[in-house]
């Protein structure tokens, strides 16, 4: 992920937090750069870091994690523009990141469940795993660590990799529109994982590192977790 563009979007995160701002504010955040506003809030859309919430107003992207220690930097209920049948901009709520983190991680439940795994969620104070799954005759326990975004984009690690835990690594992208999963192992992940250079100093991993064919739906990895299913 480009060094300068997450400079930008971590000043704006910085300066707004959970306030809409104006391509007038990215432009200033960007020290008038030579490529100017514009450029960088389009990068940033297409990155996923960043929406638009109203005519000339975006705001930072919701990004649904359930872990606890990943900071809430969001508006409850942010404002996006959707076009309507007669082509005037109507307002509609955009879900908070609890709500995209509960709907990505139940979708990944229905997933596995029809691949007879038995699956419960954990507490949500656990650390690392949201999800447990086990076969059909209690031989075989999964966890399993959720990450959910209500767009399509990089998906936030926080500032160390030591909480990529569990046996399996489930994002699920536009959970409320067209979900899509792909399945990684944590050591994957570890090592697909960039690290912001400046501002934070976080880790990301990048849509292009995840949404590959080896991962998108790739339940077979994973494999099912009924007996009938097995060979023998």
């Amino acid at each position: 992920m480009d060094d300068r563009m997450m400079e930008y979007f971590h000043r704006l995160q910085r300066s707004h937090g959970e306030k809409a701002f104006h391509i007038s504010d990215v432009r200033h955040a960007c020290e008038k750069n030579s490529q100017g506003g514009d450029y960088w809030i389009k990068r940033m859309m297409e990155a996923g870091l960043v929406v638009k919430r109203g005519r000339d107003q975006y705001g930072i992207a919701n990004v649904g994690s359930l872990d606890p220690e990943w900071p809430d930097r969001n508006p409850p209920m942010g404002q996006m523009q959707i076009p309507s049948a007669g082509g005037e901009q109507k307002m509609k709520a955009q879900p908070n990141r609890q709500i995209v983190g509960n709907i990505g991680m139940y979708f990944a439940a229905y997933q596995l469940s029809l691949r007879g795994w038995n699956v419960m969620p954990t507490s949500r104070n656990a650390r690392g795993i949201d999800l447990l799954a086990y076969d059909s005759d209690a031989d075989q326990y999964l966890g399993i660590q959720i990450k959910a975004l209500s767009g399509i984009g990089a998906v936030p690690l926080g500032k160390s990799l030591d909480n990529l835990l569990g046996d399996w690594w489930i994002v699920v992208s536009s959970v409320a529109t067209t979900p899509e999963c792909y399945v990684l192992e944590p050591a994957e992940v570890r090592t697909l994982a960039v690290r912001d250079k400046n501002g934070d100093q976080a880790y990301w991993l990048p849509r292009k590192q995840y949404a590959t064919d080896e991962f998108r739906e790739a339940w077979d990895r994973i494999g099912r977790g009924d007996l009938a299913a097995r060979p023998e």
